[in-house]
């Protein structure tokens, strides 16, 4: 009976899923499963009979397990039986790995052996520290998207507050400008009353005493009938550009090849002077301010006439979609714009030649620009020295009507 209980106990400890190992009280293995096998490397008949300080205890803690067993022995003190513990085992191919076991003692007569279950956890601590690399990791990246929203926060409240700057800059703008064009509105309108008293007396002094004066007398009676008009000229531009942008316009259905042959009209006497010739594609219906874009127009084809070269001025009109918008062209035969002034003819009072070479005011250009943005659109050109010009202005393409508003509609066409 007393052998068949020990032949089921060693079956029940050969199929454990835990290595199981006896050693006697000096040591030796004399009890060695299968489980032990294969988490140690070596053989139930290769282990049985050595020393168990030679096969799975790494050599730096061979005379710690040594001394702990001689200790008991002698004492009955053995802190490590009898409870759950880790160490560091050693397989029969060198590599150390972890290991958690319980070690019991076990009386025979006057002598002790020493029995211990023992299980494999080198991946249960390999996944711990990879757990800990992670929380580490993500530690370090919650510090660091912690610093990251810090300088986020302070963006977005430097943004806000630059966004703020720059609508207080551009409402100050806006009104430095709605100022400005009604200074130069008041001051222009004002200037034209003492202007015409200028002129009228000094045409009056030309011809009352046109030859009873020296020559002198009479080339500066010449000049200053000149700058007069030139004055009224430059005046009456400015009152202009001062409109365009004050007045509230109205956009409306607007026939631009009906309107082309109205403007194509009023250079009747330009066509006939040059022998210009001003051609155009059929146009769009657009919804537009139909006396601005006239203005705007007069003033390209005008440009176009006068900065011809030696051949007889062409000026063509046309226009092609493109997106939510609809781009017109004025292209002309003259003299070109070189490349570094294509954004300077634009601003107001910029001009290329001096009056001697070519009349105008300098506003001309400044003006198409602005009725340009009143319509949502924008103004460019195109052009070598020599070559011609294209100038380009876009409208977008509107549907349905939009609100009719009062505003001053003023005509006339600018020299630019």
């Amino acid at each position: 009976m007393l052998r068949s209980g020990e032949e089921r106990t060693r079956l029940i400890l050969e199929k454990s899923f835990n290595a199981f190992i006896s050693i006697d009280a000096t040591g030796v293995i004399t009890e060695w499963n299968a489980q032990a096998e294969s988490t140690f490397g070596w053989t139930r008949r290769e282990a049985i009979g050595q020393k168990l300080a030679d096969t799975l205890i790494p050599p730096g803690m061979r005379d710690a397990h040594l001394n702990g067993i001689q200790r008991f022995i002698e004492t009955g003190a053995g802190p490590v039986l009898n409870r759950r513990i880790e160490m560091t085992a050693m397989h029969r191919d060198g590599h150390e790995f972890s290991v958690e076991m319980v070690i019991s003692p076990i009386r025979h007569g006057g002598t002790y052996s020493f029995c211990a279950f023992l299980h494999d956890i080198s991946q249960r601590r390999a996944a711990a520290r990879r757990l800990e690399e992670d929380v580490k990791v993500i530690g370090e990246r919650n510090q660091e998207l912690g610093r990251q929203q810090k300088i986020m926060i302070s963006l977005m409240e430097d943004l806000r507050e630059s966004e703020e700057k720059i609508k207080k800059t551009a409402a100050e703008l806006e009104r430095s400008n709605k100022e400005l064009e009604q200074f130069a509105y008041i001051a222009s309108h004002d200037l034209q009353e003492p202007l015409r008293k200028i002129s009228s007396f000094t045409q009056l002094l030309a011809q009352r005493y046109a030859g009873r004066l020296d020559k002198d007398a009479d080339e500066f009676i010449g000049y200053v009938v000149d700058g007069a008009k030139r004055m009224r000229d430059l005046i009456e531009d400015l009152l202009t550009y001062s409109r365009v942008g004050r007045a509230e316009i109205a956009f409306e259905r607007t026939d631009m090849t009906e309107l082309m042959g109205q403007i194509t009209a009023l250079f009747d006497v330009d066509r006939a002077i040059t022998a210009a010739e001003i051609t155009h594609d059929p146009l769009p219906t657009v919804r537009a301010n139909p006396l601005l874009i006239r203005q705007l127009l007069q003033n390209l084809i005008s440009n176009g006439i006068k900065f011809h070269g030696d051949s007889p001025p062409r000026v063509h009109v046309s226009a092609s979609r493109k997106g939510g918008e609809w781009i017109f062209s004025v292209r002309d035969n003259g003299i070109g714009i070189e490349s570094q002034f294509h954004d300077r003819i634009f601003e107001i009072f910029k001009r290329l030649h001096t009056t001697e070479e070519f009349s105008g005011t300098g506003i001309g250009l400044a003006v198409c620009k602005k009725i340009a943005e009143r319509h949502g659109g924008r103004i460019w050109v195109e052009s070598t020295p020599g070559g011609g010009s294209t100038f380009y202005f876009s409208i977008p393409a509107r549907e349905g009507a939009a609100a009719d508003v009062s505003g001053d509609k003023s005509e006339g066409g600018v020299r630019s």
